[in-house]
């Protein structure tokens, strides 16, 4: 009999033989389509129930939150989450990134979290915090992760979400990455969605849920004044997808010019400043979808146009109260639509200045980190204004 280990290997070694090129496309077309579907459909049978009425996150705090504890596997969150809570919280951390990377292809990433966490948790060092934040994919969550954490602090933990339109539900689309969110999130005391019509599930299922898009971290400079000279007409930030590459073989195919930055484009790659990319293009691309069908509120939706960036991007409902669209920010619904709008501003690139302006002043109003977090504290009562 083989041992399991080997077992997974040969898996892994069918699967990339089998799935690439136009037959991976098409497979993660048909997953994502299903996804898509099932999404929909509980969507449009939930919504056949009366309204379930919200239920109120019940906190006990000694005192107001003054000490953040958060733990997560960190991509973007210490360059850009943490400064923002810094600047009116005290913050400890725990990146899970070294240590998933580092452990072994067959151990469950679930124990390699929970070995982290418990590790973490053992440090003489550790200050117990007035609220901590467990932001993790569903893959590595387990039970035991929630009882450890409880047995050694007895504030609250809050819960974020950022993909539930892909996560949530108990489908496993994409098996070991993907579905089964709800049942993590009644080991929550709060809930975080940036998906507005999920906050109906949580509701149905008895959960306190707060509705919060994604923030920004405020950049160390303002945009300057006046109309710059600009390097590019049109660029792209972010990683190679399939929809992404839809998209931009289209625009290429028309003529339209674009700087493409991100893993898995010709010639792109890391880049270590996006503020500079955003204030240097005369307009900046936005891919705003969640599926091939599906759009989502994205860091990038607040990220590009709080550089002071000239944001050109999908038209999302959710996105919408945020900017006015004309104004702040540029949107666009299928790609015919994007060339018009592109080959209108393309030789007025001052006005397309003065909506990057318009919309920086918005953006540090309302849309930093910062105030999604104060916000969302003082919304709870934990927090003195």
């Amino acid at each position: 009999m083989f041992a399991r280990p080997l077992i997974n290997a040969l898996r892994r070694l069918l699967r990339s033989l089998v799935l690439r090129g136009p037959v991976l496309r098409k497979w993660v077309e048909r997953k994502m389509r299903r996804n898509d579907d099932v999404y929909l459909e509980e969507l449009v049978r939930a919504s056949r129930e009366p309204l379930a009425p919200p239920v109120a996150p019940s906190l006990q705090l000694a005192r107001p939150v003054k000490r953040f504890t958060l733990i997560g596997d960190f991509l973007w969150e210490a360059q850009d989450l943490v400064p923002e809570l810094e600047r009116f919280i005290e913050v400890q951390t725990l990146d899970l990134h070294p240590a998933l990377q580092s452990a072994s292809p067959d151990q469950d990433a679930a124990l390699t979290t929970l070995e982290a966490v418990r590790k973490f948790l053992q440090s003489p060092d550790l200050a117990e915090p007035d609220i901590v934040m467990l932001y993790a994919q569903t893959y590595l969550l387990s039970e035991e992760l929630f009882s450890i954490i409880r047995a050694k602090w007895s504030c609250p933990i809050l819960g974020m979400n950022l993909d539930e339109k892909v996560t949530f539900l108990p489908e496993e689309i994409f098996r070991g990455h993907n579905g089964g969110y709800a049942r993590w999130a009644r080991h929550f005391d709060i809930n975080l969605t940036n998906a507005l019509a999920v906050t109906d599930w949580y509701r149905a299922r008895q959960l306190p849920i707060i509705y919060m898009p994604q923030g920004f971290k405020r950049p160390a400079t303002p945009p300057p004044a006046g109309t710059p000279e600009y390097k590019y007409q049109l660029s792209f930030m972010g990683a190679w997808k399939m929809d992404r590459g839809r998209i931009v073989g289209e625009l290429q195919g028309a003529g339209i010019p674009i700087q493409l930055f991100g893993r898995g484009w010709p010639g792109g790659g890391w880049v270590d400043d996006p503020a500079t990319v955003f204030r240097d293009s005369q307009m900046n691309l936005g891919i705003g979808y969640a599926t091939p069908r599906l759009t989502n509120v994205k860091g990038r939706d607040f990220e590009c146009p709080g550089a002071g960036g000239c944001y050109l991007t999908t038209y999302n409902w959710e996105l919408a109260p945020y900017f006015e669209n004309g104004k702040e920010i540029l949107m666009y619904r299928e790609v015919p639509e994007l060339i018009e709008i592109f080959s209108y501003y393309r030789r007025r690139p001052e006005i397309c200045a003065q909506i990057a302006r318009a919309a920086y002043a918005r953006s540090i109003r309302e849309h930093t980190w910062e105030q999604r977090f104060r916000s969302l504290f003082q919304e709870l009562g934990i927090l003195r204004t």
